[in-house]
């Protein structure tokens, strides 16, 4: 049984892609050039903390089936929020091992000053950087 809580959904406007028992709990809706998927259920946590391989495999079919692109700089994942000229990166180490990648790019760790192109994650952490 995967580690997930489930929030099932009536569907008013979309397409239904994905069902826990009887209920809708993943849906997609497109509106223009873009796509909106719809996952009810906290995911995240789970694929991170938790060995589900099913959950696992579904993500990995949703991304190809979508054709969307891995956001990886090595084994670190990333996610990144741009506000005015400044562009803040989370860098995740979803592995239990030590990471060390190089980047290809100048970056400052919050709360320091230094400039670093390379990168040493712990297990399981989150870096949150400036690009420089």
């Amino acid at each position: 049984m995967p580690n997930l809580y489930i929030e099932t959904y009536e569907i008013i406007k979309g397409k239904e892609i994905l069902r826990y028992k009887k209920d809708v709990c993943g849906l997609i809706n497109e509106y223009g050039k873009g796509k909106v998927i719809l996952i009810g259920t906290l995911i995240g946590h789970s694929i991170l903390t938790y060995e589900d391989k099913d959950t696992e495999k579904f993500l990995e079919k949703l991304i190809d089936v979508l054709s969307l692109r891995k956001n990886k700089i090595g084994k670190l994942l990333y996610r990144r929020k741009i506000y005015n000229n400044s562009e803040i990166l989370f860098l995740i180490n979803p592995t239990n091992e030590l990471v060390n990648e190089r980047l290809n790019f100048e970056y400052t760790e919050i709360f320091e000053d230094k400039k670093l192109k390379d990168i040493t994650a712990e297990p399981f952490s989150v870096k949150v950087c400036i690009k420089i």
